[in-house]
């Protein structure tokens, strides 16, 4: 449950707003985005009398859309019929998705608490966790499950609908209470550390620290522009008016006469940076990576009209993102994952790769369908394309890359001890 806890739970302070009808639709909507997820399928899972109270309670609330939570002798029946099931084996999973359903019946109509509903989505998460995972689940574990890790959209998904909704309402609440969570979402650094004066080795600036740039559907369209420009079906599902948008802010960004930077510090104090390299006539986004004992940064991949990569493969990718460490421009790994992206390429993703970008699209993005425009840029991978890795005989990964520094075959790539160190640094 570390990932929920982590992912999911900062999230309460944003429903402060939400009165008891608004919260118990949001229950109930994380209760149903719960059920594809569960493994197996529905009709498998639950035992035929369970399932059939879940179908009841599903078609009551389609049939009262909007008077359902002030329903009280339906819930009573719904709860009454509860009592009643037969006592016969149920998988684990089981109890934790019924005390969600209960609890959310059992509140006063229009009564729901913001702890009830988080109690509601963490059962929920609960129930997808232990219907997919078994024994002593690591936070590893869970990140690994995309399951698991589509659980956590969905929910971050409903929520921010939800408070984009009480947003425009004169509720007391700010207009921007929907991002509120990705200030403060653990593990988010609330005082984000501006980058170095100067980076070893790396002409340019001054420097500019823009962590607020990363709660922005443009600026995200914007810099995963080279990669998913690529696609022809990826781009169809970015849309032409974002597009032309985030361009413009894109422009603003590599036109100033300060250089955006954002910072993911890894393990061994190592740090990568990105940079938004504002030279007139050669603009472009630089990812280095460095360590206080080195002379010069190393530049892993430039992300311009000459693109020079990848710089990262899926495992070193996930492995900065997900470490957690503060002390750059964000912990949370969505916004790390999607930063650093463009850098990105590897023929060998795993299973769960496609939910796993998928969620962090969701969560920081206003991308409507995630899932398809993931698994669009995990096929064509911006332009690099799906690189090969390997391990040379030193034991530090190499790829086959025609553009990367990482190719030990290329003219410009990296000197062995190079290689080696890079390969060090960014090891998983």
């Amino acid at each position: 449950m570390e990932l929920w806890d982590r992912e999911v739970g900062p999230y309460a302070q944003t429903l402060n707003g939400l009165d008891g009808a608004a919260l118990s639709t949001l229950a109930f909507d994380a209760i149903e985005a719960a059920i594809p997820l569960i493994g197996p399928p529905f009709e498998g899972f639950f035992p035929p009398d369970h399932a059939a109270l879940i179908e009841v309670a599903i078609a009551f609330r389609r049939d009262h859309p909007t008077d359902w939570p002030f329903d009280p002798s339906s819930a009573e029946d719904l709860l009454a019929r509860y009592d009643e099931l037969p006592n016969v084996p149920v998988r684990p999973a089981v109890g934790p998705f019924f005390m969600a359903l209960v609890r959310l019946f059992e509140a006063p109509p229009n009564l729901l608490s913001v702890d009830d509903a988080m109690e509601i989505l963490s059962s929920c998460y609960e129930s997808i966790l232990m219907s997919h995972l078994g024994g002593r689940v690591t936070l590893e574990d869970e990140r690994n499950s995309h399951q698991c890790v589509a659980a956590i959209g969905r929910q971050i998904e409903i929520i921010g609908a939800h408070a984009r909704g009480l947003s425009g309402k004169a509720s007391g609440v700010p207009a921007d209470a929907c991002k509120a969570p990705r200030e403060t979402m653990a593990p988010v650094t609330n005082s984000p550390q501006p980058p170095p004066a100067r980076i070893p080795g790396y002409d340019g600036g001054p420097f500019h620290h823009q962590p607020d740039l990363l709660d922005e559907h443009l600026f995200w369209v914007g810099h995963l522009h080279h990669y998913y420009s690529e696609s022809e079906e990826a781009a169809d599902l970015v849309g032409d008016t974002d597009e032309q948008a985030a361009g413009d802010l894109q422009s603003q960004l590599l036109a100033g006469n300060t250089w955006p930077v954002f910072t993911v510090p890894l393990q061994g104090d190592h740090c990568l940076y990105v940079v938004y390299r504002a030279f007139d006539e050669d603009e472009g986004i630089d990812y280095l990576l460095h360590h206080p004992d080195w002379d010069a940064a190393e530049r892993l991949a430039q992300d311009e009209g000459h693109f020079t990569g990848p710089g990262l493969s899926w495992a070193e990718l996930t492995a900065a993102a997900d470490n957690g460490l503060h002390g750059g421009s964000t912990t949370d790994p969505h916004a790390r994952l999607l930063l650093l992206l463009p850098a990105f390429g590897d023929d060998n993703v795993p299973d769960g790769a496609v939910e796993r970008l998928a969620a962090a699209l969701r969560a920081r993005t206003r991308i409507e369908a995630p899932e398809r425009l993931a698994a669009a840029l995990l096929g064509d991978q911006g332009p690099c394309g799906p690189t090969r890795w390997a391990t040379a005989e030193g034991g530090y990964p190499i790829n086959d890359g025609g553009h990367s520094f990482r190719n030990p075959t290329n003219s410009y790539a990296w000197s062995t001890s190079r290689l080696a160190r890079v390969g060090s640094a960014l090891t998983p």
